[in-house]
């Protein structure tokens, strides 16, 4: 499943080839037509959201606290999710009030591979 909002679609899966329960987890963001550069920053933040959650369950998983693969992958989608709603209206203002226009934010990367289609 994936998370639908904001002319884009996020979801945690697995980067490929190989063998599956060895290939490391990325997140996958589809856009729609109608994407605004805005949403496509929402999205960037969203994921590096989602990525966190995901290490943090990650580490518990390891220190004994048992999920299943699905369950951790919905924890981290649905923590990323409140916390985008409520630090996105926070981010939006603080770069509008340093003088940034969102709708002509392009995304780095930083090392991440980010694929749009």
């Amino acid at each position: 499943h994936g998370l639908r909002k904001d002319n884009y679609i996020l979801a945690v899966g697995h980067a490929a080839g190989g063998n599956r329960s060895k290939a490391k987890r990325c997140v996958l963001v589809a856009f729609f037509s109608g994407s605004s550069n805005s949403e496509k920053a929402k999205s960037y933040l969203h994921g590096c959201l989602v990525r966190r959650a995901l290490t943090s369950l990650l580490a518990d998983c390891k220190e004994g606290h048992t999920s299943s693969e699905m369950e951790t992958v919905q924890k981290a989608e649905e923590t990323a999710e409140s916390e985008i709603v409520q630090l996105w209206p926070i981010f939006e203002k603080i770069v509008t009030d340093a003088g940034w226009t969102l709708d002509k934010t392009e995304c780095s990367t930083e090392g991440y591979e980010m694929h749009f289609e």
